[in-house]
């Protein structure tokens, strides 16, 4: 090998060095090595509530703090029903079949979610009142581990269709 390739190689070599350091973090920025912390979004259902009412209050309490929002009750089959309607001791008016003082509640659009909680909170009978979250299994799709092609079998479409 001639001298002069051996300098053309050596001066390639550096300048590939170079371009490639350069393209690298330094170890000296502020943001290397730093963890980036995941914010999720917060996802809810618009115009839902859920509110846990105190065990001691009657039911026409409760029904008053639902009206003073116009809501109606969802129950545990996902029928609406109106707080007349609405008996703790019928478990089919239940929104949620172990606890009949937490109610799932629908509230109008023009009265909006964060509205309801703020009435709701005020009131002495509520013990609290939130928003009905929307939580994920997987916070993103691309980190499932599930193929697609499973995604796509029936047993796993029938599960969570029943979820």
């Amino acid at each position: 090998m001639n001298p002069m390739s051996k300098k053309f190689i050596a001066l390639f070599a550096t300048v590939f060095l170079l371009l490639f350091f350069h393209s690298c973090e330094s170890p000296f920025s502020e943001k290397f090595g730093e963890i980036e912390e995941y914010v999720p979004i917060e996802e809810y259902v618009p115009n839902e509530v859920l509110v846990k009412f105190k065990e001691d209050v009657s039911k026409y309490l409760i029904q008053d703090a639902i009206n003073s929002v116009q809501g109606k009750i969802i129950t545990y089959l996902g029928e609406e029903i109106s707080t007349f309607q609405w008996d703790p001791d019928i478990r089919s008016f239940r929104s949620f079949l172990s606890d009949p003082y937490l109610l799932h509640i629908k509230v109008p659009e023009t009265l909006g979610t964060e509205k309801a909680i703020d009435i709701l909170s005020l009131n002495p009978s509520v013990e609290y009142a939130e928003k009905n979250g929307i939580f994920h299994l997987f916070p993103d799709p691309m980190e499932s581990q599930i193929s697609p092609k499973a995604l796509a079998s029936p047993v796993l479409k029938k599960t969570a269709e029943r979820i």
